[in-house]
């Protein structure tokens, strides 16, 4: 077993916030939200390997706020779902 990482080797993160509403064809809010993430890279002597860990980790973030987005929009319908069909 071996390892490319070498004394100088740096780990840098990469963090990103994103604000979202979920607007009515009337423009009224029906939903607002944050959605967030993180990721690491190793920046190396290797230009090409550090430029290609940072994309890497800039789409895995990107993914998480996604993911988390989609999560709570279908959260939120699903209760809007549940709540039209309770009898009132």
């Amino acid at each position: 077993w071996s390892s490319d990482v070498c004394s100088s080797d740096l780990r840098y993160g990469f963090s990103a916030v994103a604000r979202f509403r979920l607007l009515d064809a009337a423009g009224a809010d029906l939903l607002q939200g944050d959605a967030g993430g993180s990721s690491s890279y190793l920046v190396t002597n290797s230009e090409y390997a550090t430029v290609n860990a940072r994309a890497n980790a800039r789409d895995r973030v990107m993914e998480e706020l996604s993911v988390d987005i989609k999560s709570q929009v279908a959260a939120f319908l699903r209760q809007r779902i549940t709540q039209r069909r309770s009898p009132q």
